[in-house]
């Protein structure tokens, strides 16, 4: 069976997507984030104050730095806490700390380093074998145990999704012949 649809037990984030059902909920769910702004308050005594005039809403809602807008970036951040480990952004700073860009890095690209201590977790981010420091990104993460990395519905579904997807194959095998 698996030889006649050319399928594993694992799908990947790919293959999760061809699934109509995980496809539209994925779009849905990424076209409303995409379209929320994102606002910044402070808290001053008693009062909260949104805050209006500072670069990073506009790197959170417009030009990023990067070749993606906001809205395409939140839309794979969407995707990547699905579907991936999470969705990691780099945040860009000045020599005096001020963030002039943020961009986006593939979860595929990512790896984390987390450290051994179960009480003081610490971890640092590796990008194509280049070291960060984990407070260099933004990071969206689902059911994560604290250590940089997330759990995807692919991993906590395995066999749901495997036969969801192997059936689709499998189907349109039967439909060619």
């Amino acid at each position: 069976f698996t030889a006649l649809i050319g399928g594993g037990s694992t799908v990947t984030k790919a293959q999760a997507m061809q699934i109509p059902t995980v496809a539209a909920c994925i779009t849905l769910i990424g076209d409303r984030i995409a379209a929320l702004p994102i606002k910044l308050y402070r808290k001053e005594t008693e009062k909260v104050i949104e805050i209006l005039d500072d670069n990073r809403i506009r790197l959170l809602n417009g030009d990023t730095g990067d070749t993606l807008n906001a809205t395409e970036m939140r839309k794979r951040w969407v995707r990547d806490y699905f579907l991936g480990g999470g969705a990691y952004t780099y945040i860009r700073r000045t020599n005096t700390n001020e963030i002039t860009g943020i961009y986006y890095v593939d979860e595929g690209d990512v790896t984390v380093l987390a450290d051994v201590d179960p009480i003081f977790k610490n971890y640092k981010i590796s990008v194509n074998g280049r070291s960060y420091f984990n407070y260099e990104f933004i990071k969206i993460l689902r059911n994560s145990k604290g250590l940089g990395i997330g759990t995807s519905i692919i991993a906590e579904n395995p066999l749901a999704l495997a036969v969801y997807y192997n059936t689709m194959k499998f189907e349109n095998a039967n439909i060619r012949k």
